[in-house]
């Protein structure tokens, strides 16, 4: 009876954490297409046509992106809290700075889209936005390592995962600084539609990096889990 009810909990602790591995992929290929969307409109707006008004919807749409990989991070999370003994750390503070930075982010995109001040809320969106991905950075370079080390592979197949992902470690968070470089360059006075337009180019392109990863190393744990 005793084994039953282990082999029970077991199967239940793997469902739950291939529930979120899941939902942690789905909402990673949204921010991925968040990110190409954001990252297409800047472009565009590269080329001078109706820069202005790209700029402040791209802003809007780096907000949204930063929200949808706050619930990236709270799937993968959960992921791993769901078969690991204990709460590895603490959450809340890392995701009030997403969310704060991402619902400014949007706030400040649509007051922009209104002709309020684009030249100086756009910037100081970028700088929030860049600030608030050079944070989550450093929790997804935690969690990478969190990921792989709990993982049912072999140390072999461990540290091929690591160095698959090696090249994308720390992307988002020198992309971040990148933009919050430029967002205040660009608050300063200095062309501040072409370096908004470049700093929410910069943020947005994390955002397809990020996701793509995600995606991409979580795919491979939910073999390993639902094999």
């Amino acid at each position: 009876m005793a084994d039953v009810l282990v082999k029970n909990m077991d199967n239940y602790q793997r469902d739950m954490t291939l529930v979120s591995v899941r939902r942690a992929m789905s909402i990673a290929v949204v921010q991925a297409v968040l990110g190409v969307g954001a990252a297409t409109l800047a472009v565009i707006g590269l080329e001078h046509f109706a820069a202005v008004s790209l700029l402040a919807i791209a802003t809007i749409v780096v907000g949204a992106a930063l929200l949808f990989e706050g619930g990236v991070i709270a799937a993968r999370f959960s992921a791993l809290t769901s078969f690991m003994e204990g709460t590895p750390f603490r959450l809340r503070g890392w995701m009030a700075t997403e969310f704060i930075a991402g619902v400014g982010g949007i706030a400040l995109g649509i007051l922009a889209v209104l002709h309020f001040a684009p030249f100086v809320l756009v910037p100081v969106a970028a700088m929030a936005l860049g600030i608030a991905q050079m944070a989550i950075s450093g929790l997804n370079t935690r969690l990478n390592a969190m990921e792989i080390s709990s993982s049912r592979s072999e140390s072999s197949d461990q540290e091929e995962a690591r160095e698959s992902i090696m090249p994308y470690t720390g992307i988002g968070g020198m992309m971040g600084l990148g933009a919050l470089v430029v967002g205040l360059i660009a608050l300063s006075g200095i062309n501040p539609v072409v370096l908004g337009l470049v700093a929410i180019l910069s943020i947005a392109a994390a955002h397809l990096v990020n996701g793509a990863m995600v995606f991409r190393m979580l795919g491979a744990l939910y073999r390993r889990h639902a094999g």
